[in-house]
């Protein structure tokens, strides 16, 4: 419905363009023609970018606002105190986004507001800190590296969601973790088996490992191993 909505509000601009171009039959319509489509492709890149419904629309759950702008399969939602984190699937690839929730129910949100904003390699595998804006709520996804399980918790008892994916080349499954957690700057640990690791927004940059203590799509396709 996302896209639909702004590919027919592209439409119909472009159609009231033609039709005063032909009102005031100017000269050179051929040329006004290509400015107004021009015109028309960048307003509905924008539309794109920008999701003016949150102007006038609210969804009663994360899953009507999810499906609103996207058509893939929701494997979970992991709601936290102002957003929830939706994991979807996409040619056999995990997607997530991250959906704002307002006092009166969910808004949506563009996939340029979902931003991984630490990558941080530990022993057992990749952590990617996932957050919408300046929401207090890091959704972690924790990507093992071998197809055995993990023991994964936090110092805030926080509730562990797991995914499991079977791949079918190597006859095995692999396990994704997923915490989520507020305000991480504030003293935040995660324990995967016997490696602790604190978690700031500023831990890792893609390639660093974060600060340990007591031991020294799946990818998004912009790079990261989460």
């Amino acid at each position: 419905m996302y896209g639909f909505v702004r590919v027919s509000i592209g439409i119909i601009v472009f159609a009231c363009c033609v039709i005063i171009i032909k009102k005031f039959n100017p000269s050179k319509k051929k040329r006004w023609y290509t400015i107004s489509l021009i015109i028309v492709c960048v307003f509905s890149s924008l539309m794109f970018l920008f999701p003016l419904e949150n102007i006038f629309m609210t969804f009663s759950s994360p899953k009507k606002a999810f499906q609103y702008m996207n058509s893939s399969e929701i494997k979970d939602i992991i709601t936290g105190s102002d957003s929830s984190f939706i994991i979807s699937t996409k040619n056999e690839a995990y997607v997530y986004n991250i959906l704002p929730k307002s006092d009166k129910g969910w808004k949506i949100s563009s996939n340029s507001e979902t931003k991984m904003i630490s990558q941080i390699i530990c022993e057992s595998g990749v952590i990617c800190v996932y957050r919408y804006k300046k929401s207090v709520d890091y959704y972690l996804v924790i990507v093992n590296r071998t197809s055995d399980k993990l023991i994964v918790s936090d110092n805030r008892n926080s509730p562990i969601y797991s995914m499991e994916k079977y791949n079918n080349i190597l006859s095995e499954s692999h396990y994704t973790y997923y915490v989520c957690a507020q305000n991480i700057d504030d003293g935040y640990i995660i324990n995967i088996n016997n490696e602790s690791i604190q978690v700031t927004h500023q831990s890792g940059d893609g390639s660093n490992q974060g600060s340990n203590q007591g031991s020294n799509q799946e990818n998004t396709g912009d790079g990261s191993l989460c």
